[in-house]
């Protein structure tokens, strides 16, 4: 894999962390099974997230400093999915598409 996909496959894991926090989702984080020691990199444990009629969406396990695995359900799949194509369309369209092109000097 080149640098860029390992890049972009960082950055895509990253907010799909991000995207179980997102308002617009309106997820349920159960965090019964989850430690908190200090805000940070102490804190371990397994959250699962729930849409407001009970479906399970995802799970998300810390396992101390900065790793982190989730785990979506095929109902968390489709529902997440949609929301970051949306805003990864939207990003591209206001940040690549509109923006007025630069002309190259020889």
């Amino acid at each position: 894999m080149d640098l860029l996909a390992q890049i972009f496959q960082y950055d895509v894991l990253n907010t799909l962390t991000r995207a179980l926090e997102d308002d617009e989702l309106n997820l349920v984080a159960d965090h019964t099974d989850f430690v908190f020691v200090d805000g940070e990199e102490g804190d371990y444990g397994v959250i699962r997230y729930s849409d407001a009629q009970g479906n399970a969406v995802a799970v998300l396990t810390l396992h101390g400093g900065d790793s982190e695995d989730v785990t979506l359900t095929e109902f968390g799949a489709v529902l997440v999915r949609q929301r970051l194509q949306a805003l990864f369309s939207r990003v591209i369209e206001e940040k690549v598409i509109a923006q007025p092109a630069v002309p190259v000097r020889d």
